[in-house]
């Protein structure tokens, strides 16, 4: 048998088939390794792509809720008023009617979370500060709405100032007294929340956004006075 392969390789089928074996051995590892690296490629350029887009995105919202901020800055000392006002009727007697006691439509943004799948390759192409920049921009928009919400669940506590739901008791006025302290923290809360993320916007070289040209809204400005916020019954206009 052995006689049979040195004469099969000898005679030079057996070098034939040993490099044409070779070669397609080359030629398969080649591609599988080409294949490979293009795959990873392409991956690489998905993720970059998403992370180029997330970064914008969050960049849209944090100038979007700024500008929303200062919609509430200007109507802040309006709401402060009319609730010192109704805090006061508390004892005096004063009634006032419905359209006295409304809270206007509250206009609000926020910065949405970055999904953690690409948060790691987010910090690797802008920086652990611009991260947690982000994400410190995502706390105080997330929990300057929930503060609005409290402000308006505090607010609508004040109906019984109006006369319609008859004389006032001991409990309805220590119930109202609480909703309006609470209250009052509640727009601290939110001029200070708007502070901030104004702060966080400018070590970002981020502006406020007047105008969603493009994304699907229309534009915010706040309101020119207090009297256009209580006739309107908004804090927010569409034209500065």
């Amino acid at each position: 048998m052995f006689r049979t392969v040195r004469h099969w390789w000898f005679e030079g089928n057996g070098q034939h088939t040993a490099r044409l074996f070779v070669f397609e051995f080359v030629v398969v590892v080649a591609g599988v390794l080409v294949a490979q690296s293009l795959g990873e490629w392409m991956h690489d350029r998905e993720i970059d792509r998403q992370v180029t887009e997330e970064n914008a995105r969050v960049e849209y919202q944090i100038g979007r809720t700024q500008q929303f901020d200062r919609v509430w800055t200007a109507a802040a000392p309006c709401f402060r008023e009319r609730m010192l006002s109704m805090i006061a009727a508390i004892d005096s007697g004063h009634r006032y009617p419905d359209d006295y006691l409304t809270l206007p439509a509250l206009a609000g943004y926020t910065v949405e979370p970055i999904p953690p799948a690409v948060a790691l390759p987010m910090r690797d192409k802008y920086g652990a500060k611009r991260m947690e920049e982000f994400f410190a921009a995502n706390v105080i928009a997330e929990r300057d709405l929930t503060v609005a919400r409290d402000l308006g669940d505090q607010w609508t506590k004040f109906a019984l100032l109006n006369p319609r739901y008859g004389t006032l008791e001991g409990a309805d006025r220590a119930s109202m007294r609480a909703a309006g302290a609470q209250a009052l923290r509640d727009l601290s809360r939110i001029q200070l929340a708007a502070a901030a993320l104004e702060t966080i916007g400018k070590r970002l070289r981020i502006a406020p956004i007047a105008s969603a040209d493009g994304h699907g809204g229309q534009a915010t400005f706040p309101a020119h006075s207090c009297d256009e916020i209580w006739r309107t019954g908004n804090i927010a206009r569409s034209s500065p």
